[in-house]
């Protein structure tokens, strides 16, 4: 005990155990066997972060594939994964099926077959299925993974095509292959640089440097998981540490809803007004008004249908109006449900416009991104003897392109166009015009651009348009020539578009030109519309050689349309049309037509869809496929020569070098497949082209309406505008009338006739505009021209007819009897009374039969615009009192008032209890408590303003922390600044109300209009001398006297 009484140089004595305890434990320190427990290692969590190992093997690719990945952690990647053998594999032999732990590899990108890695698990080449992590050799050592590579020419008995495999050797640490020595022996070669592709050809250098150097394959050959768990500690005297689980809530974001609570705590305590949170119904005014606004009718119709239902069906009880509300409520529902929220056609042709631009100029980023390899490459390719059988002028037109981007020149289409031909178009004759005797009729004709002229028709029934110069033209307002010169041009665009599809292995999205789709709309015939086809729905593309259909996902997926033989249309009917018409979108080889009239109250349209490309075998005279019509002009540019040089064997597949370059670009679900090479077709151009029905013409709209679905669509298109005017149940909407002017409808709810069917109630109110010239307003159920109207609900079931109700069926509100309510009731007219009277004046005297009575009305209005019962009117109009006095305010509402924000019940989104924190914290009482505080304030502030709870988790992100904590140090400075300048530079408000007022007090003094009971200022009148001639005698006589 020597050392505990020196442990201070005092004489005082010493305080007792803590003292000594502390002195232990610097002891301790010293000696380095400290065991006291800190804050440091108690608290330990876990973190996720990207795992680079794994997003350096995904950026790896061999002949435009990725590479796939059995790892000897068992996990994969690319479509390869380690697994159980199954039926159909390649090596799948009997005694194999159901072997787990396998490697397998990727599916075949055409046959979809799955292949077995094999292994050599015994002497003098016998191999085995190899199963990564699992011993197989007398060695002792486990088999390491297995990296996938495609060899697109490796000869099989179907279609070419094979993953080969590379095995990692777990004692080395490299990658090797499965070679012969000199003797004959296989032994695993992981000299990578000896590996060939069939045909010819080795991994690069890069790629062997990076499997085998740049990235970490651990002792087995794998690469994990995108991401990567990791073991994180966190100390209790962090101030950014919480101690308990905020599920989905970042600890910046707990901080921020924090600080909104105590603020608004603190405001409410200092008596400060506090903006009361919205209510349910003001949120779903609100959201249903800003729908509406933003031209989402329909939409906004159903949210409020959806959200009121689920209101009143959360209520235990309900009084006798919510029921008549939920029931005409859920009518309503069943009724608009029926409709799709569709965008306009226009829309829908937008969207697709951007993307295909967008496409596009990502698409030449990334070819620009390598244009001297794709120089050097195509110089290559010219000097070797396989590019013979190129014509002189595809040769000069590849080596000027070529020599244009080696010197630094961008590659665009108008690059492209240098070097290629514009395609020759035949001009149609253009009809003469017909002489008077054979003119059957002549009409005013306005053309698309805005210019007026006539359409004459003969008596043939032909129509010719002429122009206001007098020359015959077509509907588009173009000459022959001019709607020639149009075809031309988009061919060149779209053989550009072939050409880059060629060379990035892509398809590329091709846009028609505004003057291309207006050429469309105007000269579309009813003969050429007759061709297309009729579809409630759309359908996918289908040609003779490709159909296109789409996954889950939306995933584009092309599939071969020939069988075994070559025969096209073979798996799909052949859709294709060609119809000509000198009009541009029909021209690009032969398109899917199609008129879609929707059953669901969407807009028709009339779509034109075509994936252009080269098809050699069409051009071919010899081959079954031959087919004139389809890509006739090639031309001699640099569209035919990439064309001859990707169907040249021995040069394609160098040539595929280019592609590979930039065959990413353009993703996956755009890229070419491999099938088509064999069919002869190289390159492809797809454009889409939706024209609304009201966008064409009246001829062809006619012919149109013939198809026996016209009549359906047309019934569920006019029942969807009305679901898109009228509002739900309840509620109002502003529109505009047949005549242009602005009204407001009020839907008064469900009705149902005697007869079962059933409609809307709808109340019509005016806008009222003063004479003069004040704000307009809208009308209220007593104004003149307001109206009740009944509005039918088509594709809603009728209820059964009430077999209580005989005769004639009242409206629903007898007292309002509108013109738009049941017209066949009519009120009895009221009797004649006999009064005594004498002449106008009513004097004694004379009878009269009938005198004006209250029945009468108004005289200049008609009877059933005003119902006016003045009996009811004059009933109980004497003032009434309040029995009770005033409710009291609640934040600046009723205590009453259906208004007063309701406190939200529900699980508290922070969960924490007193127990746990005890148990599993070390924790004060005292701190216990406060921490309670402060989670059920939040929580509380959660309930009055869930928004704030989605600002902080979008704000502050829990999954990424970096971002979670640079927003939070950006706001806490913005946040510091305002402070700071309200601190420094405080708002002097005494002196800002004073101003304020004052302000105020001039503009009512300088006003006009409160210019009252003053005198006018005096008037001056140049012609008056009165005063001044009083003037001048007044001197004269003080001044000048008589002699």
């Amino acid at each position: 005990m020597k050392k505990f009484n020196i442990i201070k140089k005092s004489r005082k004595k010493s305080k007792g155990i803590d003292e000594k305890i502390e002195y232990l434990n610097k002891e301790c320190q010293k000696t380095g066997i400290d065991e006291a427990m800190r804050t440091s290692t108690v608290y330990t969590g876990t973190d996720k972060i990207p795992n680079t190992t794994y997003s350096d093997f995904a950026s790896l690719n061999v002949n435009g594939f990725g590479l796939g990945l059995s790892g000897g952690d068992g996990n994969g990647f690319g479509g390869a994964y380690v697994g159980t053998v199954e039926a159909g594999m390649r090596h799948a032999s009997s005694n194999r099926i159901g072997l787990t732990g396998v490697a397998i590899s990727p599916p075949h990108p055409v046959t979809g077959q799955k292949q077995l890695a094999m292994t050599q698990t015994g002497f003098a080449g016998f191999f085995s299925p190899l199963r990564p992590g699992v011993i197989q050799t007398s060695s002792g050592v486990p088999s390491g993974g297995v990296v996938w590579l495609y060899d697109p020419n490796y000869p099989t008995s179907g279609t070419p095509g094979l993953w080969r495999n590379l095995q990692y050797n777990t004692s080395s640490k490299r990658w090797g292959f499965w070679d012969t020595n000199f003797l004959g022996f296989f032994f695993l070669n992981t000299n990578l640089s000896q590996f060939e592709f069939t045909g010819g050809g080795n991994l690069s250098t890069n790629l062997i440097n990076q499997i085998n150097f740049g990235i970490n394959f651990g002792n087995s050959g794998a690469i994990g998981t995108p991401q990567t768990t990791v073991l994180t500690q966190n100390r209790l005297d962090n101030p950014g540490f919480i101690p308990i689980d905020i599920g989905k809530l970042s600890t910046q974001g707990y901080n921020y809803l924090k600080d909104k609570a105590g603020n608004l705590l603190k405001n409410i305590t200092q008596g400060k007004d506090v903006k009361p949170t919205q209510t349910p119904k003001q949120k779903r005014g609100t959201a249903y008004k800003k729908m509406r606004e933003e031209g989402n009718k329909v939409g906004a119709n159903q949210f409020y249908t959806d959200d009121r239902i689920k209101e009143l069906n959360a209520k235990e009880n309900l009084t006798a109006r919510e029921k008549s509300e939920l029931k005409d409520l859920e009518q309503y529902n069943e009724w608009i449900s029926t409709f799709s929220d569709s965008q306009p056609v226009s829309d829908q042709q937008s969207e697709y416009n951007a993307a295909a631009q967008e496409q596009s100029k990502k698409l030449f980023n990334n070819i620009n991104s390598s244009p001297s390899t794709i120089s050097t490459t195509l110089d290559n390719l010219l000097s070797s003897s396989a590019s013979s059988e190129l014509s002189e002028a595809e040769r000069e037109a590849i080596s000027s392109f070529s020599a244009a981007i080696e010197s630094g020149e961008p590659i665009t289409p108008e690059l492209f166009s240098q070097f290629e031909s514009t395609p020759e178009v035949p001009t149609p004759p253009t009809p003469p015009k017909p002489p008077s005797s054979e003119i059957s009729s002549s009409k005013k004709f306005t053309f698309p651009d805005g210019t007026e002229g006539k359409v004459i028709t003969t008596q043939a029934g032909d129509q010719i348009h002429v122009n206001s110069d007098g020359n015959v033209v077509n509907p588009s307002g173009n000459t022959a020539i001019e709607d020639a010169n149009i075809v031309s041009n988009q061919k060149l665009i779209n053989n550009i578009d072939i050409a880059t599809s060629i060379l990035t292995n892509g398809i590329v999205e091709h846009t028609p030109s505004e003057e291309a789709i207006s050429q469309f709309k105007s000269n579309i015939t009813p003969e050429i519309i007759s061709q297309f086809q009729f579809n409630t729905e759309q359908v996918g593309y289908s040609d003779g050689n490709i159909t296109v259909t789409y996954d889950e996902n939306g995933k584009k997926i092309i599939n071969p349309n020939r069988d075994s033989s070559g025969n096209q249309g073979a798996n799909s009917p052949d859709l294709s049309l060609d119809v000509g018409g000198n009009i541009a979108i029909l021209e690009h080889g032969k398109p899917n037509g199609q008129v879609v009239l929707p059953t669901d109250g969407s807009e028709g349209y009339v779509m034109i869809e075509k994936y252009a490309y080269h098809n050699t075998e069409s051009s071919n005279p010899l081959s079954p496929n031959f087919d004139p019509n389809e890509l006739p002009d090639l031309g001699s540019g640099i569209l035919s020569g990439l064309v001859h040089l990707a169907a040249n064997t021995p040069v394609g597949k160098t040539f595929q070098a280019i592609s590979d370059l930039v065959s990413n670009v353009t993703g996956s679900d755009s890229k070419l497949p491999d099938f088509l090479n064999d069919y002869g077709i190289h390159g492809m151009a797809h454009h889409e082209v939706k024209v609304p029905l009201s966008e064409l013409p009246a001829n062809v709209l006619a012919e149109i309406q013939n198809n026996e679905n016209y009549d359906a669509y047309n019934q569920a298109y006019n029942a969807k505008q009305t679901a898109d005017k009228f509002p739900p149940p309840g509620q109002e909407a502003e529109s505009t009338n047949a005549r242009g002017g602005k009204v407001k409808y009020y839907n008064r709810g469900i009705r149902t006739r005697p007869d079962g069917t059933k409609y809307m109630e709808i109340l019509v109110l005016p806008w009222i505009q003063p004479k003069d010239g004040g704000n307009g307003y809208y009308g209220s159920l007593w104004s003149p021209n307001s109206y009740t109207t009944q509005i039918e609900m088509n594709h809603l079931p009728d209820a059964e007819p009430s077999p209580e109700v005989d005769g004639d069926f009242m409206p629903s509100n007898p007292d309002f009897r509108g013109p738009g309510n049941n017209k066949n009731f009519k009120p009895e007219p009221p009797k004649p009374k006999n009064v005594r009277g004498s002449g106008a004046r009513g004097g004694r005297g004379g009878r009269v039969n009938e005198s004006l009575t209250e029945a009468v009305k108004l005289g200049h209005f008609e009877p059933e615009v005003l119902t006016v019962d003045l009996e009811k009117l004059r009933k109980g109009i004497l003032p009434e009192f309040p029995k009770d006095p005033p409710p009291k305010l609640i934040n600046g509402y009723s205590e009453k008032s259906k208004l007063l924000p309701k406190k939200v019940e529900g699980e508290p989104f922070i969960k924490v209890d007193e127990k746990e924190l005890a148990k599993n914290h070390r924790l004060k009482d005292s701190e216990i408590k406060e921490f309670m505080d402060e989670i059920n304030m939040i929580n509380d502030y959660i309930k009055q303003n869930p928004a704030e709870l989605i600002h902080a988790m979008q704000r502050y992100p829990k999954d990424d922390p970096r971002l979670a904590q640079l927003n939070w140090q950006m706001d806490q400075k913005l946040k510091a600044s305002e402070e700071y300048m309200q601190t420094h530079f405080p708002e002097n408000e005494r002196l800002f109300n004073k101003l304020q007022k004052k302000i105020k007090q001039n503009i009512e003094l300088t006003d006009p209009k409160n210019f009252k009971g003053h005198k006018e200022a005096p008037k001056f009148n140049q012609t008056d001398i009165t005063e001044q001639e009083r003037r001048r005698k007044t001197i004269i006589r003080h001044f000048k006297k008589k002699k």
